[in-house]
């Protein structure tokens, strides 16, 4: 459950981050030929738009996205494809990237361009 919440609240974070930064975002999201509501961005999607911003660097950007994957090991199925067993350790590994978007969140928020 804790990775599932590491992974809600990540995303709801930076849905609401990069939309009140680039509030034409809230019109939708680019994504090649066409726009994606902001309530159906993904959070890969969020997760690039905040890199590709310069808003989050490239480390937090793509440890995240293992954290990412690692949510899904809350199916059963997937724990027993890849043979992992969620525990303390991992859930201190998904929240280390978390603290760097929220690091590097806070030291771009006063000169964010857009």
């Amino acid at each position: 459950m804790a990775l599932i919440g590491i992974g809600s609240f990540t995303e709801a974070l930076l849905l609401d981050v990069v939309t009140h930064r680039d509030p034409s975002l809230q019109r939708g999201f680019p994504q090649g030929e066409r726009r994606v509501a902001p309530e159906r961005a993904s959070f890969v999607l969020l997760l690039d738009t905040a890199r590709t911003r310069g808003w989050i660097q490239m480390d937090a950007h793509d440890f995240m996205a293992i954290g990412r994957e690692y949510r899904n090991f809350v199916h059963l199925r997937k724990q027993r494809e890849r043979g992992v067993i969620p525990d303390r350790d991992t859930v201190g590994m998904c929240w280390g990237p978390v603290l760097a978007v929220l690091n590097d969140l806070e030291t771009t928020r006063d000169h964010t361009a857009v």
